[in-house]
């Protein structure tokens, strides 16, 4: 929606014959920060966060632990200092026999980044995680939760 609003302010100032458009630039996210609770980046049942944040500390990512169906997408605010992410929400896999998709939920605890102390190398993330990852990367059900 954002595109649009800056769209109609570069064809409007075209019209009128502005000269100088002040240019957009579209937050592009940063490398992946990769950490653990253990120093292992594919410990079976260890505790894993792998996140990107943008320009504006907007924060989107996989929380999950190795080796299991155990993880959410989220996204939400990363503190300056980067000690924690807050104002987030989840969303969870859901699979049934009716039904499959995400659960939506909104939570009011942070992530406090020194749960997961080791730093690791994101060309060590699993497989696994990684395609989880791009799921949660472009997940609607995220996005659609900032624009309201």
């Amino acid at each position: 929606m954002e595109f649009w609003k800056i769209a109609r302010r570069i064809a409007i100032g075209f019209w009128v014959g502005t000269v100088s458009i002040p240019a957009y630039a579209a937050p592009e996210p940063s490398e992946l920060r990769f950490r653990g609770t253990v120093e292992s980046p594919t410990q079976i049942g260890a505790e894993y966060i792998v996140f990107t944040t943008t320009g504006n500390n907007e924060v989107r990512g996989l929380v999950y632990t190795q080796n299991s169906d155990n993880g959410s997408c989220f996204e939400g605010v990363v503190n300056p200092p980067q000690t924690q992410i807050r104002d987030i929400t989840y969303a969870h896999p859901v699979f049934g026999n009716e039904t499959t998709g995400w659960e939506v939920n909104v939570s009011e605890r942070a992530i406090a980044l020194d749960e997961f102390p080791h730093p690791l190398n994101a060309s060590e993330i699993s497989d696994g995680a990684r395609e989880w990852l791009g799921e949660c990367l472009e997940l609607e059900a995220l996005k659609s939760t900032i624009e309201n």
